[in-house]
């Protein structure tokens, strides 16, 4: 069998093969929501769902707005955990068969710090996961053989920020974005398709890492005593990932056209945003803040897979590209807004109260919408609640994203149509000291 039958017309293997390409592409980019992009951090920020850009008050403002450091009182390290839930049920408008993802509970710790240098310059350093999680589907269910039953991705940003304030009314803040990922995909080969009935399924597994670097700044105007105005920006941060494609049980007959081991790279840019938040105090103890945001997503227009010596299992059948060339896989995804509102207020010297709600956009399409990143719009709500006594602070936040049924039947694969039912709760908790 040349290496070309394996996506041509007259392949029994060609449906799995596009398949697999399929899967692969989805299965880079897990996550609950908002493409691929976690919830904010800090049980404060959360407890306004994330709507806090112009009144960050503690050390996590490093991950939202460095332009605020220069305005706390006394250096801080904050720690913390963003514990999310979540879970999605497919129906598949093939079939009408349903199957529902494993392995719920999700853990993005962070960790945060900032140090006054002088009155009016300050420099934080913070560590946390803006990117990625884990989508995990039953071994047997009906994506064994079309989608990854398992593919995880992690970013670690590591946050050098520096801050200065400009006169009575302007703090700007710079920072750097150093990206650590790694990412990790399962998919199920239905080798009976090639070897006949009987043969044991193969496993293919590919593993990789890689670095990026990028930027961010912020500006904060003090318009009056009881008023801020804040516009945040990060750089779009390109990830190079090598590692290796591994697959197993692979039939005599196709061991000459796949290898058990080969190296594997793709490469994913990371969206840059824009923040805009306005904010105001009506009453010594009542904040409210409003807030949008731009993520540039269509950046993420297509996902380049290079599998060298097995690049013929990555594409598509039909695709005209010679089959030992890296894959081309196109994902159109587009830019999205997120608008909310909040308030805290402070309901006596020791405690705070929170709320808030914001609206996400989905940057998917219907078109390459994937089991491995279920997403739709969804609005949000959350609460929370802070306890602050003298150097201490505990603040906890419940936050609920309400979605409605995501249906499509305009997908490239067909057994990736039908209704995605998708549930998501946040609980997050952070314990801050100053010193």
């Amino acid at each position: 069998m040349p290496a070309d039958q394996l996506t041509g017309g007259g392949c029994r293997f060609r449906w799995t093969v596009a398949l697999v390409a399929a899967g692969l592409a989805a299965g880079l980019l897990p996550a609950v929501a908002e493409g691929f992009r976690n919830p904010p951090e800090g049980g404060a920020t959360l407890g306004r769902a994330g709507v806090n850009i112009a009144q960050d008050a503690d050390a996590s403002a490093v991950a939202r707005n460095p332009a605020n450091l220069v305005l706390l009182p006394a250096a801080q390290v904050q720690a913390g955990v963003d514990l999310i839930h979540s879970k999605v049920k497919f129906t598949s408008a093939l079939s009408g068969q349903t199957d529902q993802t494993e392995d719920p509970w999700k853990f993005l710790p962070y960790a945060f710090a900032v140090m006054p240098l002088r009155q009016n310059l300050a420099l934080g350093l913070g560590v946390d996961v803006p990117y990625g999680q884990s989508t995990v589907w039953s071994k047997d269910g009906q994506f064994r053989y079309t989608a990854p039953t398992f593919a995880e991705l992690r970013v670690m940003n590591i946050n050098p920020a520096l801050s200065a304030k400009l006169g009575d009314h302007l703090c700007v803040g710079l920072g750097a974005d150093i990206y650590v990922s790694d990412l990790e995909l399962r998919q199920y080969l239905a080798w009976s398709q090639v070897a006949g009935p009987g043969a044991p399924d193969g496993l293919e597994k590919i593993t990789g890492s890689g670095t990026g670097l990028g930027g961010n700044a912020a500006l904060t105007w003090l318009v009056t005593a009881d008023q801020r105005l804040a516009l945040t920006y990060r750089s779009p941060v390109k990830v190079q990932y090598d590692g290796h494609l591994e697959v197993d049980n692979i039939p005599a007959l196709m061991q000459r056209l796949v290898l058990p081991r080969a190296d594997f790279s793709t490469a994913i840019t990371f969206p840059a945003t824009v923040g805009l938040g306005y904010s105001c105090q009506p009453t010594d103890r009542l904040k409210i803040e409003a807030d949008v945001e731009w993520i540039e997503f269509s950046r993420y227009d297509a996902l380049t897979l290079d599998a060298t010596g097995d690049n013929p299992l990555l594409h598509p059948a039909g695709d005209p590209t010679p089959p030992m060339a890296p894959a081309t896989l196109p994902q159109d995804w587009k830019d999205a807004w997120t608008a909310g509102l909040s308030a805290e207020y402070q309901a006596c010297p020791d405690w705070a109260l929170r709320a808030g709600y914001q609206f996400i956009q989905s940057p998917v399409p219907a078109a390459t919408l994937a089991p491995t990143l279920p997403d739709d719009d969804r609005s949000v709500v959350s609460v929370g609640v802070g306890y602050h006594h003298g150097a201490h602070a505990l603040d906890l936040a419940f936050l609920y994203s309400f979605f409605h049924l995501r249906t499509t039947t305009t997908q490239r694969v067909p057994p990736y149509n039908g209704t995605y039912d998708i549930n998501s709760q946040i609980l997050a908790a952070s314990y801050t000291l100053a010193f």
